[in-house]
């Protein structure tokens, strides 16, 4: 049986981008960062999509 007790903490920031390229091109980037205290590991997330507008109702989106 594992006991344990304890507490840590979790830091997070994040920043985001967005570029309008064309009326019906958007692209959207950023990047997400997480420290945790516990072990001080740190995790960097790039962040990417891509929006093209087909029309007034219709759109096609990537993300990464």
């Amino acid at each position: 049986m594992l006991s344990v007790k304890g507490n840590t903490w979790l830091g997070q920031a994040y920043i985001q981008s967005k570029f309008v390229v064309s009326q019906k091109l958007t692209i959207t980037s950023g990047l997400n960062t997480m420290f945790l205290f516990l072990n001080k590991a740190y995790s960097f997330q790039p962040r990417l999509g891509i929006k093209y507008d087909l029309n007034a109702l219709s759109s096609l989106s990537f993300g990464f």
